[in-house]
């Protein structure tokens, strides 16, 4: 075994805690976004009459600040846990760094740390473009619309001549849907910390580095685009960076120079079904999976190209993840289709 299956192994289990914090923070916004309904209810609720009810349509000055109160409320509360959240995640990266090489890392500075997690953009790639924006900008537009919608949607309900009751059940259907958004926003706003914070510390290191791993997840709510990104190795300031989408759950994973790294480690790697080596690549570990699992993942025509055509899941995306169409891929390599009988 290697000192990169160890740090596969460590980094694995450790987004276990990664994503409790993320479920604690999602818990608590939500419960924010409850509260701002139960206020816009209460307010709504004083508009009794007709000509109450059409004042209150006409001017929503107090509705809107008690809805931007309230999501500035929900989202301070996430900014403010940054910090320590960002120093906790150096932390890890120099522990494992040190059980997995010969040499001791070093800690970035907390104010160098504090300000590269903040001010560094995420990348986030999305069906028609890549979205740069940094975890203040991914907040704060977050607010802007969800205000916007909450807002049109009481206007439009005075307009119809609704009554308030009308009014706050449609409130409340919209924020449902918005704290499912809420929830990709908060979640992969800590990935961000996360990768960000040990980012950084390998940079730190770079002199015990070789680079950064891409390492996807091994289960079926991978994406196309991550999962051909297995196992790649990257530059530290090289794209792709993680997280790559909203809702990605991919990490970049130290490689220790040969020289560095500590003899004998080991470690397994988790997976849909069970634990592996930690040394399987996404590529080779949906080779072994059943078909419906595969097609559940790929799709019916990749599937087969996969199976018939000979093509790994590398072969499905550009250099950086993006996933070509059958179209794209059909002129990229027309044997495979051929092979796997895809007229």
């Amino acid at each position: 075994m290697s000192a990169e299956d160890f740090l596969v192994d460590a980094t694995t289990r450790h987004q276990i805690f990664v994503q409790r914090f993320a479920g604690g923070q999602v818990k608590e916004m939500l419960g924010y976004l409850r509260d701002l309904v139960f206020q816009v209810e209460i307010k709504l609720a004083e508009a009794s009459t007709l000509s109450q009810a059409q004042k209150l349509g006409i001017n929503l000055r107090e509705i809107r600040e008690l809805i931007d109160e309230g999501l500035e409320a929900a989202s301070g509360n996430l900014l403010a846990n940054t910090a320590d959240f960002a120093e906790y995640e150096a932390q890890f990266a120099v522990k494992t760094l040190n059980a997995a090489s010969t040499v001791e890392a070093v800690l970035p500075e907390s104010r160098i740390l504090q300000a590269i997690v903040t001010n560094q953009p995420m990348e986030l790639v999305t069906d028609k473009a890549t979205q740069r924006l940094t975890m203040s900008e991914a907040i704060s537009g977050f607010n802007r619309k969800k205000s916007a919608e909450i807002t049109r949607t009481i206007q439009n309900g005075f307009i119809n001549g609704d009554t308030t009751a009308n009014i706050s059940r449609s409130v409340r259907s919209l924020t449902k849907r918005q704290a499912r958004q809420a929830d990709a926003l908060v979640r992969t706003t800590v990935n961000h910390i996360s990768s960000q914070a040990r980012a950084t510390t390998h940079k730190d290191n770079a002199d015990i580095l070789t680079g950064e791993m891409f390492e996807a997840t091994l289960d079926s709510r991978t994406t196309i685009g991550c999962a051909a990104l297995d196992g790649k190795i990257f530059g530290f300031n090289e794209p792709v960076f993680t997280p790559r989408h909203w809702n990605c759950r991919s990490q970049r994973i130290p490689v220790v120079n040969p020289k560095y790294a500590q003899p004998s480690l080991s470690g397994k790697r988790a997976a849909e079904g069970g634990p592996v080596s930690g040394g399987t690549k996404y590529a080779s570990w949906i080779k072994r999976q059943p078909k419906a699992f595969q097609q559940e993942v790929l799709g019916a025509d990749r599937t087969e190209l996969l199976r018939k055509g000979g093509l790994s899941i590398d072969k499905f995306s550009d250099p950086v993840g993006r996933t070509y169409t059958l179209d794209e891929l059909r002129t990229l390599e027309p044997m495979a289709f051929e092979q796997a009988g895809l007229e």
